[in-house]
């Protein structure tokens, strides 16, 4: 994955997985990862949180010209563990239709960045350097980790 369309395509490819996961009942989306982990549901909710806030901190401002809201401030389990607890609240209709939501927006926002854009180097909030194709090939990786612990649980 190292051109603008393959990270794109790559990223994209959870909208797919998402609709497929539909045909669940819903007690299946609360099935737990393994011991102590996540259900589907939770990881679902996760991973549109994350499009949202990827949307809002970091493709945005790239397309706004403006300073990333990423910052290694960011508490990321409690970001994590505050996803979890909203999926819980939500039906897998509501979450899968977010998530192809969230997820098409990100998409979006990569297509009219420009090429250059995706190996630019931004800086975030406490001025570090940030490469866009890398933090979405890395995302992408994250998505795929968690794609792998849903199907093994189906």
């Amino acid at each position: 994955m190292s051109t603008k369309n393959e990270i794109i395509l790559g990223y994209g490819e959870w909208i797919n997985f998402a609709k497929n996961l539909n045909q669940y009942e819903e007690t299946t989306w609360l099935t737990p990862l393994g011991q102590d982990k996540w259900t589907v549901k939770e990881v679902l909710g996760h991973l549109l949180l994350w499009d949202k806030y990827i949307h809002e901190e970091v493709t945005s401002p790239i397309l706004q010209n403006k300073t990333l809201g990423l910052s290694e401030d960011t508490d990321i389990e409690e970001f994590n563990r505050e996803a979890g607890r909203w999926a819980l609240s939500k039906s897998k209709d509501e979450i899968v239709s977010e998530l192809i939501s969230s997820r098409r927006v990100v998409l979006e926002d990569l297509q009219m960045i420009p090429e250059e854009g995706f190996t630019n180097v931004y800086k975030d909030t406490n001025a570090n350097p940030f490469v866009l194709k890398d933090f979405i090939i890395e995302m992408t990786r994250h998505d795929n980790h968690h794609k792998k612990q849903v199907e093994a649980v189906l």
